[in-house]
């Protein structure tokens, strides 16, 4: 399925969520942004080189942004690095949501 991952996030009132650009910048939220972060965060569990490939050539295939076509093992490994790294339920729960299928 293709998602286009540039999507900006927002909160349940429709305000647009803010995120850094790791230079000091306020930006705009984005799919894209949370997935990313998401797939490169260390995370406790111990993972194999090969785990830790398919998160880096998911996060380079999601960090092209547009539209970004997932299968649904994909859309499963961002929805568990999401639910792992991301202790809001707001994040969660938009990633979510966004990738339905």
């Amino acid at each position: 399925m293709k998602f286009d991952v540039n999507t900006v996030l927002k909160n349940l009132n429709g305000e647009v969520l803010k995120d850094s650009d790791g230079k000091g910048n306020v930006i705009e939220a984005t799919v894209k942004l949370a997935i990313v972060n998401a797939l490169l965060a260390p995370t406790q569990k111990q993972e194999s080189g090969v785990e830790k490939m398919k998160k880096w050539e998911l996060a380079k295939k999601v960090y092209g942004g547009g539209q970004v076509d997932l299968n649904e093992q994909e859309i499963t490994l961002i929805k568990d690095c999401v639910a792992t790294v991301y202790p809001s339920a707001q994040i969660v729960g938009l990633i979510w949501d966004f990738l339905k299928i």
